[in-house]
């Protein structure tokens, strides 16, 4: 009859795990594990990463919709229909005069720069979208090594004019 400690492989495994190389056992055991956790806690890292980029993203393209509907709200408005035409177009409504005061260089261009505000609006909201994962504490960008994490490249959030 054999018993277990007739085995010569159960009897290495035994002193490997309790006699001098305990030590290197638990330090397997701890790097095995160690290993096994890293790419869930990877996965986990870089899905949690990527969605504060992109809600921060979201919030930045909300903020501007926002000031583009207030913006048309007024010029829905027969109030804003008027100061629309009366800056923009130069009209006046019927008993005004129009006056215009020569000399100052700085009015002169007031009317072509709202024109194209909203184009340069448009341009600095696009370069914030894109620099929203780029300026990190140390620590995030430590953890982005660590775990590989390279941005959010093609998971741009794109509005539908809705």
């Amino acid at each position: 009859m054999h018993y277990a400690n007739d085995n010569a492989v159960v009897k290495a495994i035994y002193d490997f795990t309790h006699g001098p190389q305990r030590g290197l056992f638990i330090g397997i055991v701890v790097a095995l594990v160690l290993v096994s956790l890293y790419f869930p806690v990877r996965d986990l890292y870089v899905a949690k990463r990527s969605s504060d980029i992109l809600a921060k993203q979201v919030e930045i393209r909300q903020q501007y919709n926002d000031e583009l509907q207030k913006s048309v709200d007024k010029l829905l408005s027969e109030e804003g229909i008027k100061d629309a035409a009366s800056e923009d177009l130069g009209l006046v409504m019927p008993g005004e005069k129009r006056i215009e005061v020569q000399g100052l260089d700085g009015d002169s261009d007031a009317s072509s720069s709202q024109k194209s505000s909203n184009a340069k609006k448009a341009s600095e909201v696009a370069k914030e979208i894109e620099e929203v994962g780029k300026d990190a504490p140390w620590y995030i960008q430590t953890l982005d090594m660590l775990f590989g994490f390279n941005g959010v490249e093609g998971q741009t959030v794109a509005s539908s004019g809705e």
